[in-house]
């Protein structure tokens, strides 16, 4: 897996000399992927998208990128896209069923389908909510917030630092409440893009949909629900990477 994750972080560095992921690229990424054996499962394809933007978040720290960060974070999610768009090896039948994934597509039409799934999935949260998310404005969530807290349950929040304070942000009110605990990227250039839910460390929601009320009832937005904890606890992995840096917001 090491030297995959070499040639994926190659790969990028060419993406990243103009930020600009080409339909040629794309067509050389899919076959490059397609030639891995054995096929990379879905865990082995979050490793890959992580040491994808591991290459691209240390590319922007020395200084060796010259575009925006916003236009590089933008082509390294394209790829990771790409990445997670690969079909994954379907398991012999004599191995255990995978878990059922729920996935959601929402679009202006089709109302509350999206926020349906989240608020179903945190009533059922027991223990710890995490939410990494670019920014919270939907009214319905932080009241499904302050409820869950209220029961004992540990909310814990990991925010884009340059979305606090802006019109309707519902993360000020949270912050500093019983239960809950907000921390940020901090300032600086990157942004804190993240979009995922983790639910008592063994179900997890991730996809396009950024808690506002556009993303809810709006947008063109997709969710997928993994039911399996050792997918969450990637996650989890991931959070509590961010966790241990973030800046606590009281």
């Amino acid at each position: 897996m090491a030297g995959i994750k070499k040639n994926l972080c190659e790969f990028a560095h060419r993406i990243l000399q103009d930020g600009d992921v080409s339909s040629e690229e794309i067509i050389e990424l899919q076959e490059w992927l397609s030639a891995i054996e054995p096929p990379p499962d879905l865990a082995a394809l979050l490793g890959l998208k992580r040491a994808l933007v591991d290459y691209c978040i240390g590319e922007l720290e020395n200084g060796r990128l010259q575009m925006p960060a916003a236009k590089a974070i933008r082509a390294v999610e394209r790829m990771g896209d790409i990445l997670l768009s690969f079909p994954v090896p379907c398991r012999e039948q004599h191995q255990e069923k995978a878990p059922a994934v729920d996935i959601r597509f929402g679009n202006p039409w089709n109302g509350d389908v999206l926020w349906q799934g989240v608020q179903g999935e945190l009533q059922k949260a027991k223990q710890s909510i995490d939410i990494a998310a670019y920014t919270l404005t939907f009214d319905p969530m932080r009241k499904v917030l302050f409820h869950k807290a209220k029961q004992g349950i540990r909310i814990r929040l990991f925010v884009e630092d340059g979305k606090l304070w802006s019109f309707g942000d519902d993360i000020p009110s949270l912050a500093g409440q019983e239960n809950i605990e907000v921390r940020t990227d901090g300032p600086g250039d990157w942004l804190m893009h993240h979009k995922f839910i983790i639910i008592d460390r063994t179900t997890v929601i991730n996809g396009s949909l950024n808690f506002t009320r556009s993303g809810m009832q709006s947008n063109f937005e997709n969710t997928a629900t993994f039911k399996n904890p050792e997918i969450a606890g990637l996650f989890a992995d991931e959070f509590d990477s961010l966790w241990k840096d973030g800046l606590v917001l009281k």
